[in-house]
């Protein structure tokens, strides 16, 4: 099954992308179900 994500390519460079949904695969593992998130302009810096 397939997600939508926000992924860092580099300096300035941020995309949405197809990935895969991640899957619990040890009892310490666990998936957050994202609402809302934002990007700060320095995030964009690193």
């Amino acid at each position: 099954m397939k997600m939508q994500a926000v992924t860092y390519e580099g300096v300035r460079r941020m995309s949405v992308s197809n990935q895969t949904k991640p899957k619990i695969e040890s009892p310490t593992d666990a998936l957050l179900k994202v609402t809302t998130a934002g990007i700060c302009g320095s995030d964009l810096h690193m």
